[in-house]
């Protein structure tokens, strides 16, 4: 939806325990390792989870790509910026 909220890290969640949603939402890895790689780790997983709920409620670092909506390429979901 453009914005960075807790519904994200209920989505990844979701995603990666229970497999709901069942892929994310690029139709690339590399724009979903764009879209959801906030720590820059190389990879979606818990850490990423984690990452932003320190930045939500913790003060910690911002997502790398930053916590406004960014154009992705290869990204239905994210058609572009407002």
């Amino acid at each position: 939806d453009g914005t960075l909220d807790l519904s994200d890290v209920v989505c990844l969640l979701g995603h990666l325990f229970q497999g709901s949603p069942a892929t994310l939402p690029c139709s690339t890895d590399a724009a979903n390792l764009s879209l959801m790689d906030c720590n820059q780790d190389s990879g979606i997983d818990l850490s990423d989870a984690i990452y932003k709920l320190a930045f939500l409620f913790q003060g910690g670092p911002g997502p790398v790509q930053g916590s406004g909506c960014i154009p992705i390429p290869d990204c239905p979901q994210n058609p572009g910026c407002p």
